[in-house]
């Protein structure tokens, strides 16, 4: 805990480094099982966390007090873990795609592409604020999702969406230049 909070999830991914590296400079069998390891984290932790919340939700307007327990993913590895590992492989995924990796083409993203793509990127933000707003029963902010942000759909489509959209930008005026340089 405190300021080293993301040390666990980096020495996780330390420790498989030469594994995931592996996979992706070898042929097509490597990257499928990135994307083999893609789903089953993908299922492991963040539908979970999603089916969680909707029984939360259930809960909240049945006035019942169903739970589940099982998660086979955070019983191996603890959700930190997991969620860098998926974050960081969906990373290189989507730089393959976007880069075209081999066969496939290098894909560009248009001016239009990029409006839609920060339109889904607000409407994740919106569907999170949403879904907080329905668990707690109020818009005020308690941190509940803040615990695990990282493990929600629209944290996903936010994340990706904005790093689509990002990605080859070239800032053509000096003062944007800056800001971004000095945000980042």
């Amino acid at each position: 805990p405190g300021h080293m909070w993301f040390m666990e999830s980096l020495l996780a991914i330390y420790l498989i480094f030469p594994i995931l590296h592996l996979c992706y400079k070898s042929e097509k069998q490597g990257r499928q099982s990135l994307s083999l390891l893609l789903a089953v984290l993908f299922v492991g932790i963040i539908c979970k966390t999603e089916f969680n919340i909707a029984i939360s939700v259930i809960n909240k307007f049945l006035s019942t007090n169903f739970t589940i327990s099982a998660n086979p993913i955070n019983d191996f590895m603890p959700y930190s873990q997991g969620t860098a590992i998926f974050y960081f492989v969906l990373g290189t995924l989507l730089t393959q795609k976007l880069n075209g990796y081999e066969d496939s083409p290098k894909i560009s993203i248009n001016f239009k592409h990029r409006i839609i793509l920060f339109i889904i990127f607000i409407a994740s933000w919106v569907l999170m604020i949403w879904t907080k707003s329905l668990v707690d029963g109020t818009w005020n902010w308690n941190g509940t999702l803040y615990a695990y942000g990282y493990q929600r759909i629209p944290t996903l489509l936010a994340s990706a969406s904005l790093f689509i959209t990002l990605y080859d930008i070239r800032l053509n005026r000096n003062i944007i230049r800056k800001f971004f340089k000095t945000i980042s």
